[in-house]
Order: C-alpha cells, then sequence, then structure tokens
C-alpha cells in the first residue's frame, strides 16, 4: 500500500476516481516483492481480483 503522505487523493473504485488506472502522484515505488514497498499485508481466503478503495485516509 502507499504511505499516507503519498495518496493525495481519495482511491473510491477500481482502477482509481475515474477508472483509468492511473495517478498524478509523484514518487510512488513501481516494484514490489515480499518485502520491498510493502507496508502491511491481509490473508484473503480465495481468490479474488479487486482493488482497495481510499477514502478520507482511510483504506
Amino acid at each position: 500500500m502507499l504511505s499516507r503522505a503519498s495518496i493525495v487523493a481519495d482511491w473510491p473504485q477500481f482502477r482509481g476516481p475515474d477508472g483509468q488506472g492511473h495517478s498524478d502522484a509523484k514518487g510512488i515505488p513501481v516494484e514490489w516483492s515480499e518485502g520491498k514497498n510493502v507496508k502491511w499485508k491481509m490473508p484473503v481466503p480465495g481468490q479474488g481480483f479487486s482493488s482497495p478503495v481510499i477514502s478520507g485516509g482511510q483504506i
């Protein structure tokens, strides 16, 4: 997840505010691994295909 400092707007739906899948935020991570650029993880049973929603600074 992105740090609070890098969140400049709400991300209210899959693929972002306009459904376009891009952000104007600067300096956000572009690579992830088990330990790189991961702030937290939550186990989810089964498979899922979705996106987190960010609103008012909460995920």
